[in-house]
This record gives structure tokens, C-alpha cells and sequence, in this order.
């Protein structure tokens, strides 16, 4: 009962300062920041952080070898982790925070349909579980 409550706290934490992020972004874009110089500070501010949680909850045993592909992979996340940020402001400068909370919690959406068109997941609507799941999108992309 009590780890349930604590993960609640952490989405809502989570999820606050979302809408924070956007409403600052936002305000910021407003008085002239360039989206540009904006992701270099939130990356740069990510930054420490990322690094200390890396000391602090280190792995035991050791990572496995860094191979091409491994590095290719990390590179074209990047990339893609980078193009996001990018949309995501521009975004918000040509419109308000609240529709970019409203989009966020489409995240779970497009990943359920990601799954099923990758075939990483398989729909049976057959089933209660998979009825439930086209019921769930549907009524997140309605609104």
C-alpha cells in the first residue's frame, strides 16, 4: 500500500513539474529566449544531475562493452532525444502550456500504437485485456 502511494507521489511530482517546465518555457520564449540557447540550458542543467544519480545508484557489476552499434544507437537517440526538445518549444512559443500538457498525456497513446505497429505488442480484441487496451486509446485520442 504504502510503495503505490509513494509512486502516485512521484507521478504527480513528475508530472508538476512538466506543466512547470512548460510554463517557464513558455514565458521565457515569450521575452525573447531562443529555442536554441533554451535546450543547451536545459541539457546543460540536466546535466549534473544525470551525473550524480549515476554515482549514486551505480550497477555492481560491470556495463557491457561498448560496441559500434551501442554507439550508433546512443548517437541517433540523441539525435531524436534533441529534434523533440526542439519541436516541443517551438511548439509552446506558437502556443500555450496547457496544450502541451494535454499532448503529454498522449505519450501512453502513441506508445501503445507504436507497439502494435512494430508488433511488440499483439491486439487480440478477442480478449478483455486487449478490448480494454483499443478502448483506453480510443478514449485518449477523443479527449
Amino acid at each position: 500500500m504504502m510503495s503505490s502511494l509513494k509512486l502516485a507521489l512521484v507521478m504527480v511530482t513528475v508530472v508538476s513539474l512538466d506543466m512547470g517546465l512548460s510554463t517557464i518555457t513558455k514565458e521565457a520564449m515569450s521575452r525573447g529566449m531562443n529555442q536554441f540557447v533554451f535546450v543547451v540550458y536545459s541539457n546543460l542543467f540536466a546535466l549534473p544531475c544525470l551525473v550524480l544519480f549515476c554515482f549514486l545508484f551505480h550497477r555492481r557489476k560491470p556495463p557491457p562493452p561498448l560496441t559500434p552499434s551501442i554507439l550508433c544507437r546512443i548517437f541517433v537517440l540523441g539525435l531524436i532525444s534533441c529534434s523533440i526538445q526542439m519541436s516541443m518549444y517551438v511548439g509552446i512559443r506558437y502556443s500555450s502550456p496547457t496544450l502541451a500538457s494535454a499532448m503529454s498525456d498522449l505519450v501512453p497513446a502513441f506508445t501503445f500504437v507504436l507497439a502494435i505497429i512494430t508488433r511488440g505488442l499483439l491486439l487480440n480484441i478477442c480478449l478483455y485485456k486487449g478490448l480494454l487496451g483499443l478502448l483506453f486509446i480510443m478514449y485518449l485520442f477523443r479527449g
